[in-house]
C-alpha cells in the first residue's frame, strides 16, 4: 500500500477474474461452438438426405406451381382467368377455357361438342393440344367433319359434378352445345362433392352456385387451402425440407399443438376423409359405406340433373367413367374383390335405367384394364393423371363412342 495515502482508502482488489474462472467460461463458450457446429453439421445431414430419398415441397417450390391463373365465378367455386399464356404452354382463350379461341355464337352448320370435368378432361400438361378433348376434335376434323367443335370446359366449370351443373345454368347452355360428355373420375369427385356448400339452389334444390369450404384463392388467383398448413407458418423455415418433414408429421400427429382447437377438429376430420378418398376405400363396399355413401347420393342427384336438364332441350349426354390408379390396382398393395371394379359404375347406370333417365355411358375402365402394363403405357409414376399417351387412348375410346351414338 502506498504510505502516501489515507489510512481510509484503500485499493480495489484487480478485477482480473481468478484463473480458474476464466478457464471455465473459455471451456464454456468452446463447448458452446462446438455442439452449434455440430448440430449444425447434424441438421445439414439430415436436411440433404431428406432432400434426396424424401424430398419435399417447399414455400417457394409451392408457389411456383401454383400459378395464378385462377379467378372468383359466380357459379362455381374458381375458374380459369382469360388471356392466359405462360411459357410454360398453358394458353387460356379471351372466355377461359383451356384451349383455341371459339366464339359464344355456334357457327351455322357447325356441331359443338361439350366436355365437362376437372384436371382429367383438362388435361394435367400445360399444352392443351395434348389434352383428350382437343384429340377427339381433331380425330373428327381427321375424319372430314371440318364443322365440328371440342370445347375442353375441364376446371373452367369447377372441378366436381355438382359445380359442372350450376356451371351449365349460368354459362355452359349459351354456347349451344349439340352434344355433352361429362367426364367422371370416381376416385375425388365425391371428396369434392364433400366439400362444397350450394348458397343458390333453383326450384329443383339443385346448385346455382357452388363455393368449397376448403379449396380458396389467395388475392393473387392462387389456390389455396382453407387452414395454412403449418409448414408454411415460418416463412424462413419454408424452404427446409427437414422442416418440412418435421412439421407435417407434427400436424398430421399432434394438430392439436399447431392448430386452434376447431382448426384442429377440422383438420382431423379432413385427414381422415380425404386419406380414404386417395385409397382403395371407394372400391371397398364396408368403407366405401362408411364414408362416402351421403356423398354418393349426392353425386347421384346432381348427375341425374343434368341428365334431364339437357334432355330438355334435346342434348344428348354421354357420360364417362375415367378409372383411377387405384381402380386399376395400379398401385402397390392395391387388393379388394374383383366387383369393386365396378359396383359405383353399376349403380349409377341402374339408377338412371330404374328411373329412366337419358344418358348414355362408356366406361374406360374395361379398356384399360386390357393393358398388360397400363402404368408403365398410360400413368406416369408417380403421377396419377394420364400422359399424352393415356390421353390418346382415352381420345380414340370416346371418339369411337360419339360417332357410334351421333351415327356418323
Amino acid at each position: 500500500m502506498d504510505d502516501n495515502l489515507p489510512s481510509n482508502i484503500k485499493i480495489a482488489p484487480s478485477s482480473k477474474a481468478p484463473k480458474s474462472l476464466r478457464s471455465h467460461l473459455k471451456n464454456a463458450v468452446l463447448g458452446l461452438i462446438i455442439s452449434v457446429v455440430t448440430l449444425g453439421f447434424g441438421l445439414t445431414i439430415l436436411e440433404l438426405l431428406v432432400r434426396n430419398i424424401k424430398p419435399q415441397i417447399p414455400f417457394s417450390e409451392g408457389i411456383k406451381r401454383s400459378d395464378s391463373v385462377w379467378k372468383t365465378s359466380p357459379y362455381v367455386p374458381f375458374t380459369f382467368k382469360s388471356n392466359i399464356k405462360l411459357d410454360s404452354g398453358l394458353i387460356i382463350n379471351s372466355l377461359g377455357y383451356k384451349g383455341e379461341e371459339f366464339s359464344i355464337t355456334k357457327p351455322v352448320g357447325g356441331y359443338r361438342i361439350l366436355v365437362l370435368g376437372d384436371s382429367f378432361v383438362a388435361g394435367m400438361a400445360q399444352d392443351y393440344k395434348l389434352s383428350w378433348p382437343w384429340i377427339v376434335q381433331k380425330m373428327f376434323r381427321d375424319s372430314g367433319f371440318n364443322t365440328f367443335e371440342v370445347i375442353n370446359a375441364g376446371f373452367h366449370d369447377g372441378y366436381s359434378p355438382d359445380s359442372y351443373y350450376s356451371y351449365l345454368i349460368g354459362e355452359g347452355l349459351a354456347i349451344k352445345p349439340d352434344f355433352v360428355v361429362l367426364g367422371v373420375y370416381l376416385q375425388n369427385d365425391l371428396s369434392d362433392l364433400h366439400s362444397n356448400r350450394w348458397v343458390k339452389t333453383d326450384p329443383e334444390g339443385l346448385p346455382l352456385q357452388v363455393v368449397s369450404s376448403w379449396r380458396k384463392l389467395d388475392p393473387f388467383g392462387r389456390e389455396v387451402s382453407d387452414i395454412l398448413p403449418f409448414r408454411y407458418r415460418y416463412p424462413a423455415l419454408g424452404e427446409s425440407h427437414l422442416w418440412i418433414l418435421f412439421a407435417n408429421w407434427i400436424e398430421r400427429r399432434l394438430p392439436s399443438l399447431v392448430h386452434s382447437p376447431a382448426e384442429a377438429k377440422k383438420f382431423r376430420e379432413d385427414q381422415d376423409y380425404f386419406g380414404a378418398t386417395f385409397s382403395q376405400c371407394v372400391y371397398v363396399r364396408d368403407c366405401f359405406n362408411l364414408y362416402f355413401q351421403k356423398d354418393f347420393d349426392k353425386f347421384k342427384s346432381v348427375l341425374s340433373g343434368t341428365a334431364k336438364l339437357l334432355a330438355s332441350r334435346q342434348i344428348p349426354l354421354l357420360i364417362v367413367w375415367q378409372p383411377s390408379i387405384w381402380q386399376l390396382k395400379l398401385t402397390p398393395g392395391t387388393d379388394f374383390p374383383p366387383e369393386g371394379t365396378y359396383y359405383l359404375q353399376a349403380d349409377v347406370e341402374n339408377y338412371f335405367k330404374v328411373n329412366n333417365l337419358p344418358a348414355s355411358f362408356l366406361d374406360l375402365t374395361t379398356d384399360y384394364l386390357k393393358v398388360s402394363d397400363a402404368q408403365q403405357y398410360y400413368y406416369p409414376t408417380p403421377e396419377t393423371h394420364w400422359n399424352p399417351q393415356g390421353n390418346q387412348f382415352t381420345a380414340q375410346l370416346v371418339f369411337n363412342k360419339i360417332k357410334s351414338l351421333i351415327g356418323r
